[in-house]
């Protein structure tokens, strides 16, 4: 990211072709403010951070398409906020102002098929998809190195469950789950294509648990089984 973000100070400054193209130079400019607020995100420089969105408010608010949950989450992590969690209707908003695990789950049952009609959703987990279990084995693995940086607060995780769900009708073996930065606070899950490519923590384990375990004869039983009368 640092590397980009001096890229576009390289052409916007230094490169002669693009003086005579202001389209150009607001585009990187652009590019610049946003990629630094990113990394500002991802490093947790929020009064950086804060400061430079202040400083470019004007510009985020006309040319930068950035959600306003960016500083809501920046004064919260700041401690400069006082924002109520019953002032808003929105689930993220309120998960950023006082996080509530209850308020997570209320919010995935849009993806469990015990909650809705499969043919309803383009997401949706399994019947037989182990919730509770799953959500304690993938705890522990959250926040961790294993995440990928893919927004402006948030962290995303990939986990492979053979069959977790389907996405657009088609079955998948994987499944995300988005966290706030660096932090246990789970946002929301589903499953998820496009992940065979990806770092992913494999939960398979989970179903060898589940597997019946048959009951191995003795030589006698064997015997008896193959003798007896019928």
């Amino acid at each position: 990211a640092e590397e980009r973000i001096e890229i576009s100070k390289e052409q916007v400054y230094n490169d002669k072709k693009l003086s005579n193209c202001p389209e150009k130079i607001k585009y990187f400019k652009n590019n610049i403010i946003f990629n630094t607020l990113k990394l500002l995100s991802y490093q947790e420089k929020y009064q950086e951070l804060y400061n430079l969105y202040q400083k470019n408010y004007l510009i985020i608010k006309e040319d930068i398409d950035i959600d306003n949950a960016l500083i809501v989450f920046t004064e919260e992590q700041l401690g400069i906020s006082e924002r109520k969690r019953e002032d808003y209707t929105s689930y993220l908003y309120k998960q950023i102002i006082d996080y509530k695990e209850e308020d997570f789950l209320e919010h995935i049952k849009k993806h469990q098929s015990e909650h809705t009609q499969m043919d309803e959703q383009k997401s949706l987990f399994v019947p037989e998809f182990p919730l509770e279990e799953v959500l304690i084995e993938a705890k522990k693995h959250i926040p961790s190195t294993n995440c990928l940086y893919s927004g402006l607060f948030e962290d995303l995780y990939i986990f492979k469950y053979d069959e977790a769900g389907r996405e657009n009708y088609q079955m998948t073996d994987y499944f995300k789950i988005y966290t706030f930065h660096n932090s246990p606070n789970l946002i929301t899950m589903t499953p998820s294509h496009n992940c065979e490519n990806l770092p992913s923590i494999d939960l398979n384990y989970l179903k060898k648990d589940k597997t019946p375990k048959v009951k191995r004869l003795s030589q006698i039983e064997k015997f008896n089984k193959r003798y007896q009368k019928g």
